[in-house]
């Protein structure tokens, strides 16, 4: 079964300078929240309330979580108890990873219904890295990923030929690539690698991908981080109130 709302989260915000990293000031914003309106005679009349707006208007750790980084440590934490499930929620990347963050970025942050993580890195528009869930959360404009499901095994190949097999699409102008777990590739100014292909399952589990701009040490650090994001709950670890 998928989490409900109160579990996920989708948070971005703008890079501040590094001094910042660990004050507590970096805050971020929810992107998907929206009031509920007023429950209709319906749902009066079943019951509905408290506990359902709960379940859809509450985000993990709220609607404006601060973030402080330490060492690969991505630490959320909640301004307070409204609308916020628990305390703090903390993704680890690759320590390194975080070198690579310049002020003004846009850091984007998203966890699923399926418990799975994704993060990305703007800069002016252009993507410098996405890891873990890649398809949820913005790339920019340059390429264009694709995940398989299990009902898309007859979707033709860029050959005209059927593929069973789980993939990963990749799209730069007019090349385009399926990759399987374990692929490496380099498209463009890009380097892309397929940790996992999305699982059925109830409820299954998004893609694992690593994505970055074409630099050694920044691709082995994507690829770490996206390693540790496709580990049991995606890495987070939680503290409750």
């Amino acid at each position: 079964m998928a989490m409900p709302l109160a579990g996920t989260f989708d948070y971005a915000g703008l890079v501040p300078g590094k001094t910042d990293f660990q004050s507590g000031r970096w805050q971020l914003k929810e992107r998907s929240w929206a009031a509920l309106p007023e429950l209709s005679f319906v749902e009066r009349h079943l019951g509905l309330g408290g506990s359902y707006r709960e379940l859809v208007n509450h985000r993990l750790v709220g609607l404006q979580p601060t973030l402080r980084i330490r060492g690969g440590d991505l630490i959320l934490e909640a301004t307070g108890r409204d609308l916020a499930q628990i305390r703090t929620a903390t993704i680890l990347i690759d320590s390194s990873l975080v070198e690579y963050f310049e002020e003004g970025d846009l850091l984007t942050l998203v966890r699923t219904n399926t418990a799975d993580v994704g993060v990305s890195l703007l800069r002016d528009g252009r993507l410098v890295c996405a890891l873990g869930a890649v398809t949820i959360v913005p790339i920019g404009d340059v390429l264009h990923v694709r995940a398989s499901s299990p009902y898309d095994f007859q979707s033709p190949m860029p050959n005209g030929r059927c593929d069973r097999e789980m993939w990963v699409e990749v799209s730069k102008s007019d090349e385009t690539v399926r990759l399987r777990v374990g692929d490496e590739r380099r498209i463009g100014d890009y380097s892309v690698t397929v940790i996992r292909c999305r699982e059925d399952g109830c409820p299954g589990k998004c893609e694992s991908v690593a994505i970055s701009l074409h630099d050694a040490a920044l691709n082995a650090a994507s690829v770490h981080s996206s390693r540790l994001l496709a580990g049991p709950n995606a890495g987070l670890k939680m503290m409750d109130w």
